[in-house]
């Protein structure tokens, strides 16, 4: 019985819990990495300017960040727009049942992506 009433309340706890705000609720001007966990952005940008080996002003103009001021900032958004395009057409992981397994298919294999797991395709 005390297990059934746990089971109740852990149900009821989650059903009340938020959904995690998406970047374009939180940030402005988000354009191509619409849909992340607002949490998830910093993080993939911080990847992104370590591979660049810039700082955050490179592509931002500096305490407003939200402004397009930069050419580098429209070059990111499209050169990010085209891996995930690369990444959806051609990247695409084959689900995992058993008939797959049977017929000997496999998923795509894992690989690194400077992008949250959320906007992976």
């Amino acid at each position: 019985m005390a297990f059934l009433a746990l089971l109740v309340l852990s149900v009821r706890a989650a059903e009340t819990v938020p959904a995690p705000k998406k970047a374009e609720e939180q940030f402005k001007n988000i354009q191509v990495l619409k849909g992340i966990p607002a949490e998830d952005l910093f993080p993939a940008m911080q990847f992104i300017a370590a591979s660049l080996n810039q700082d955050c002003e490179f592509c931002h103009v500096e305490r407003a960040p939200e402004k397009d001021d930069k050419k580098e900032k429209q070059i990111a958004r499209k050169m990010i727009a085209m891996t995930l395009a690369i990444d959806r057409d051609n990247f695409a992981r084959t689900p995992r049942t058993s008939r797959t397994r049977r017929r000997g298919i496999t998923g795509g294999r894992s690989r690194a992506s400077p992008l949250p797991r959320s906007r992976r395709t």
